[in-house]
């Protein structure tokens, strides 16, 4: 999968942080004062350089986004479930390829990237993603595929949100 993605103009990992408890996902909430969408929510991730693997990309980014110490809280399963691409502008492609995580202590996870949360992101916390309204939800995050994890597998399952 990771080779039909290396062409696109712009590659971003993405990396959706799960609460196996309660089945819920982290995002981040974009500050208003972001250039690009503004009050939307997105998981933690970002542009990949081309001299970085998509786990180095992901840890670059979840550090700059959320901080070292929650960073090293996270378990990431190093293989991505899923991608996506789409047309930004004519002819320039994006791909963006989804990996999961999960974290074994929510209130502390949540606590540090709280702390050392990016000033791009106003807010930051767990959430069902059937319970944000649509129009905070960028088009490209609307029928996304979850995994569902259970005892450390993930099944991928599909969630519409309305």
């Amino acid at each position: 999968m990771l080779k039909e993605v290396e062409e696109f103009h712009s590659i971003s990992p993405k990396l959706f942080i799960f609460d196996e408890e309660f089945y819920e996902v982290f995002l981040l909430e974009r500050s208003l004062l972001s250039k690009n969408n503004s009050g939307c929510f997105e998981p933690v991730g970002g542009k990949k350089k081309p001299e970085e693997s998509f786990l180095e990309a992901l840890s670059r980014e979840g550090c700059e986004e959320i901080g070292s110490e929650a960073m090293a809280e996270v378990t990431i399963i190093k293989e991505p479930y899923h991608f996506r691409t789409f047309e930004l502008s004519p002819g320039k492609f994006i791909a963006q390829v989804f990996f999961a995580g999960t974290v074994k202590d929510r209130e502390r996870f949540k606590e540090l990237a709280k702390r050392d949360l990016s000033k791009e992101h106003s807010s930051a916390d767990f959430s069902l993603l059937t319970h944000l309204p649509a129009r905070t939800v960028p088009y490209i995050w609307r029928a996304l595929k979850i995994p569902r994890v259970r005892s450390g597998i993930f099944t991928p399952q599909t969630r519409v949100i309305q």
